[in-house]
């Protein structure tokens, strides 16, 4: 098969729809990643592909042969040039990635561990009073763990290898409560 944005033979799986109107004239293509990026590429001009990022240096040109940005002002200093390209490659021109792992293990870190056994008491309670008894058992096994684990903690004198264990659980719990 050719590809229609192109010419060239391309035997890769074609995962986008493109919709062209010429006058009254409307056509429709499928065509895959790979050439939709070429031809997303090709039709900047190429006096554009000169321009460089003012904090890091990086070059246009470098960005449409596939390197990745260069640093967070990249996006600002290609925005009207290669806005396109992201939209065409990507599922948007937003992020909506992940929370990193480690901000997480911070956050749990700097978790009062007294408030946050009360905030899953609360949260037992709300799941008995609305029936829901298979997250109120989950729950109540955690809060069991949770208290012998502060009571140790307690023992210990807040010793810092019991105080990483109280911020793991309290990373766990939360991971498991937003699967």
């Amino acid at each position: 098969m050719t590809c229609p944005l192109n010419g060239k033979p391309c035997l890769k799986y074609k995962c986008f729809h493109i919709t062209e109107k010429n006058g009254e004239k409307v056509e429709t293509h499928m065509v895959c990643e790979d050439c939709l990026y070429i031809s997303a590429t090709s039709k900047i001009k190429m006096s554009e592909e000169d321009v460089s990022c003012d904090s890091c240096g990086m070059k246009l040109e470098d960005v449409l042969k596939g390197s990745r940005m260069g640093c967070a002002r990249c996006y600002d200093a290609f925005e009207g040039t290669i806005e396109h390209v992201i939209k065409a490659v990507q599922d948007g021109d937003r992020h909506v990635g992940c929370t990193p792992t480690t901000w997480k293990m911070d956050q749990a870190e700097k978790t009062d561990p007294v408030k946050f056994l009360a905030e899953l008491k609360q949260k037992y309670r709300i799941a008995v009073k609305s029936e829901r008894y298979e997250k109120a058992a989950v729950l109540n096994s955690h809060i069991v763990k949770f208290e012998e684990l502060l009571e140790r903690y307690e023992k210990e004198g807040r010793s810092p290898p019991v105080q990483k264990e109280i911020a793991l659980m309290v990373y766990d719990i939360r991971e498991s409560e937003s699967a």
